[in-house]
């Protein structure tokens, strides 16, 4: 497994003419100051700086506020330049070794080579795609505005793939790991190669019938009555073939449709549930503080946290009601084209089907004797025809033995232990930052309920992420990247809980990890690791550090051209 670790960031706005100048510890690093003094903008710009999308304030935005990073992977350097949409990689001699303004096209693959990161995502177009950058970084940041809300969630712009959580899950804690994900995408090509010859056979297999109607109609010579006779029995083998296909066709369709209803069935019990959900929310909006049970006469609170997991439970059944949709969608298009299919072949057959019955009459193709250069032609057809059906039998089988490979990175042994090893890490975690959990809720590192409220769930959450790292250490064949954490005393913790998470974090980081922790305090802790204390209110940046850091820039900046 790689490894990635930040050694430097360099910060500089020419518009406020202020720059910064931060170094980082390859092991243990606190970021510690009171609030508004940019703890969470030094940590935002580490991701953006290495193309994964955060959310800044509007202010920092109008900076223009342009970034250099220096990272290491498995001891080899790298500089990565950030202007806008600009971005420059640098090797540990400086050269260039990429300048480009897109993310998917070009420095995504670039980072994915570097990086070993082979994730590869359905866009909400269908087509797969390699992941983006901040899919390598999901599970080891949490950012303070996102993050301790909900899990792999603290990035921007996640949603151009479509349902990405449980296959970003899935890689990175080897449940099916990059290997999984390369033969994927090859047999994604290949299966498009083989529709592709697919269609090809089919019109050449129609020139073909063509040529053989044009040779009936041009001559008056007759064939050789074993031509004639041989002609009878290929038609007859083609036509037989092509009804064994549509049959076939059709009766995909009928397995499709069943599995549309299905689909329609779910959409409409989940609409229901959505509906039922807005009601209870309407219901808490209009509510008095004190609700009585009509039941039970007990009183219950009609508190804001309630309210905010209605809601939530609200955006989880729109989000799968999205995936549904998207699914019977599929679903539609994959039934147009199987009737794409048996349209094509109905057409093909009616051909066949009139020569065929053109030659019972005895209607014979003169344009054999007649006309050699077209009877030159259809052999050349055959020969076509005949080459791209075994290019395409290579393909089915080639399609065959990835899928066998394929299957054996879902050995249900090995995702029962991985899961196994998950479950163990968050019973202990949790029973450490005194949480208390149904056990079904965390039998799987894809499940996302995380059923916690108030200050139980920051803890949780933090107990998720670090089981989560605990696998992607045993299992995981991409890079590890360094663990960055900011404000972990979300949710009022009291004085007992907030050191116990501080005493978490550091406790679970290994020898090897770099830690990049964003707190006002640490509760009395003891932290053996660099301290970084930006101090000026609403400025992280300073005038002092202008010109050090112009300087710095200036350095990659005349080596774009």
């Amino acid at each position: 497994m790689k490894r990635l670790q930040v050694k430097a960031l360099w910060l500089l706005s020419l518009k406020e003419r202020k720059g910064l100048e931060t170094t980082f510890s390859l092991k243990k690093n606190l970021i510690k100051g009171a609030n508004d003094v940019g703890k969470s903008h030094l940590i935002k710009s580490l991701f953006y700086s290495l193309g994964a999308e955060v959310k800044f304030d509007s202010e920092w935005i109008e900076a223009g506020v342009k970034t250099l990073v220096e990272f290491v992977v498995n001891d080899v350097n790298y500089t990565l330049y950030r202007d806008g949409s600009l971005f420059a990689l640098f090797d540990s001699d400086n050269n260039l070794i990429l300048k480009t303004t897109s993310i998917t096209n070009d420095l995504s693959p670039k980072l994915a080579e570097i990086f070993d990161f082979h994730l590869y995502l359905a866009g909400q177009n269908g087509q797969s795609s390699l992941a983006t950058p901040a899919f390598l970084f999901l599970p080891f940041y949490i950012d303070q505005d996102k993050g301790w809300g909900k899990s792999f969630s603290s990035f921007e712009n996640l949603q151009q793939f479509r349902a990405f959580r449980v296959p970003t899950i899935e890689y990175h804690t080897g449940i099916r790991p990059k290997e999984y994900y390369k033969l994927s995408i090859e047999k994604s090509r290949l299966s498009l190669e083989r529709d592709t010859l697919e269609r090809e056979i089919q019109l050449l297999d129609s020139t073909w019938l063509e040529q053989r109607r044009k040779q009936k109609e041009s001559g008056d010579l007759e064939v050789n009555v074993d031509d004639f006779k041989k002609d009878i029995e290929e038609l007859l083998e083609r036509l037989n073939r092509l009804k064994e296909n549509q049959q076939k066709y059709k009766w995909n369709i009928l397995k499709l449709n069943e599995l549309k209803v299905v689909y329609q069935h779910q959409l409409a019990e989940l609409r229901d549930g959505i509906k039922g959900r807005d009601s209870d929310l309407d219901f808490l909006k209009t509510a008095p503080k004190h609700i009585e049970c009509p039941l039970c006469k007990t009183e219950f609170e009609n508190e804001f946290e309630n309210r905010l997991e209605v809601a939530a439970d609200i955006g989880d059944l729109k989000g799968y009601e999205s995936e549904l949709l998207q699914q019977y969608t599929d679903i539609e298009r994959k039934i147009n084209l199987e009737k794409d299919k048996v349209e094509d072949i109905e057409i093909l057959s009616n051909e066949l089907e009139k020569i065929l019955s053109e030659k019972k009459k005895k209607v014979l193709f003169q344009d054999y004797v007649k006309y050699e250069g077209r009877k030159e032609f259809i052999k050349e057809l055959q020969s076509t025809i005949h080459d791209k059906k075994e290019t395409q039998a290579e393909k089915i089988q080639n399609i065959k033995d990835i899928t066998k490979e394929m299957k054996q990175y879902e050995d249900k042994k090995r995702i029962s232990e991985i899961k196994n090893d998950f479950f163990m890490k968050m019973k202990s975690s949790l029973n450490f930052l005194d949480v208390k959990m149904k056990e079904d809720y965390y039998k799987d590192p894809a499940s996302n309920k995380l059923d916690k409220s108030g200050s139980d769930k920051p803890r949780a959450l933090l107990a998720y992420y670090f089981s989560i790292m605990s696998l992607i250490r045993k299992y995981s064949t991409t890079s590890f990247c360094p663990l960055i954490i900011d404000s972990p005393n979300q949710q009022d913790q009291d004085e007992v809980n907030s050191p116990k998470m501080i005493e978490f974090i550091l406790n679970n980081c290994e020898q090897d990890d770099q830690l990049i922790l964003g707190a006002v305090d640490v509760h009395g802790v003891e932290f053996d690791g660099k301290i970084i204390e930006p101090k000026e209110k609403h400025s992280l940046l300073s005038k002092d550090e202008f010109e050090k850091t112009v300087k710095k820039f200036d350095t990659f900046t005349s080596l774009l051209d």
